[in-house]
């Protein structure tokens, strides 16, 4: 599976390169429509819904900044591939252990989870990426900016990060009660007084009565 997703990366990084940009920016600037009728060229006026297309080429720009940005991100992944980088030195290679901030909201960061979810097998993503993540930040650090990204356009990937963290905890045997004084540090009183603290305590004991509905006391 990992070589398969190694392969698919490549096809994509090629077909994404070697598509010209005009493939998304169809409408010229100052284009004109034709099917008007002749009226409108005698009296040297256009109708008001030509306006548009100045709004749709605009539009078009806005999609080639997306797919050009599709581009690097695709050739980040097809050089990390081809050097055959790990994810630990694929986290330094794109200087994710560098600089401050929320780790998790860098555009850099989605290139390495998506790499990394390519090279590893299914079940093993997980512990690769905590792997890594763990060297740099604690488990507190982690959850605090999971739950920042995920407020973010990185939603899902903070997501998914999120299980794989309560996955840590749970096989770790942190009841929930466990997890807020020992990973957080913080008094259960705090789950009720912090917004922040109860979300936390909400998700992990949901996950962890999934995962354990024999111990849920109703």
């Amino acid at each position: 599976m990992a070589i398969y997703n190694m392969v698919l990366l490549a096809t994509i990084a090629f077909l994404v390169n070697t598509t010209p940009l005009t493939a998304v920016h169809p409408i010229p600037r100052n284009s004109v429509a034709v099917d008007h009728p002749a009226a409108y060229a005698d009296s040297g006026t256009l109708p008001s819904r030509r306006l548009r297309s100045t709004k749709l080429s605009d539009n078009g720009e806005e999609r080639a900044g997306l797919f050009q940005s599709k581009v690097n991100k695709s050739i980040k992944l097809l050089k990390l591939a081809s050097e055959g980088q790990s994810p630990a030195s694929a986290f330094s290679a794109l200087r994710l252990t560098m600089g401050k901030g929320n780790v998790i909201s860098k555009s850099e960061f989605g290139t390495w989870f998506q790499y990394v979810t390519a090279i590893t097998n299914k079940n093993d993503w997980e512990k690769a990426t905590l792997e890594v993540l763990s060297k740099y930040h604690t488990d507190k650090a982690l959850i605090d900016m999971i739950q920042k990204a995920k407020g973010g356009t990185r939603k899902e990937t903070a997501t998914q990060l999120e299980n794989a963290l309560f996955g840590k905890w749970f096989d770790e045997h942190f009841w929930p009660k466990d997890a807020m004084e020992k990973v957080l540090k913080v008094n259960m009183r705090d789950t009720e007084a912090k917004p922040y603290i109860t979300r936390i305590w909400d998700a992990y004991s949901d996950y962890f009565y999934k995962r354990r509905p024999d111990l849920k006391v109703f």
